[in-house]
């Protein structure tokens, strides 16, 4: 698998990957007919970053920018995205397969050990 933009000369700093979070989603038959609507996968970003490093052959580090540093750039918020004096990050955590095992989010541990602790993260 490769990754399109970056094949046809996008920079990788122009790239962003985002979603609405839960925004509903439409399966369709071969003619384009809708067969059910769902709600998407709040992971499914992760999942894509994942993918492109396992099989896209992106490193990990240009990977995360698509749902880190990218967005926070291009959305003009000037103080997430990356980890930095002034920065408001929330901290994940993943194992060596790139499971989420741990989350800091402002300041406080809500994922510890793949198990969510404090607050509630989905509907």
């Amino acid at each position: 698998m490769t990754f399109r933009p970056l094949e046809n000369g996008a920079s990788i700093d122009n790239i962003t990957l985002s979603s609405d979070g839960n925004a509903g989603m439409a399966k369709k038959d071969d003619n384009g007919n809708i067969l059910n609507l769902y709600k998407a996968p709040v992971d499914l970003n992760l999942k894509q970053v994942i993918l492109l490093i396992q099989e896209g052959g992106l490193s990990i580090s240009e990977a995360f920018k698509l749902i880190t540093t990218s967005p926070a750039k291009n959305l003009s918020l000037p103080h997430k995205g990356k980890i930095a004096i002034n920065y408001d990050a929330d901290f994940c955590f993943f194992d060596k397969d790139f499971t989420l095992t741990d989350v800091i989010s402002r300041g406080k541990i809500m994922m510890n050990d793949c198990k969510i602790v404090n607050g509630k993260f989905f509907n």
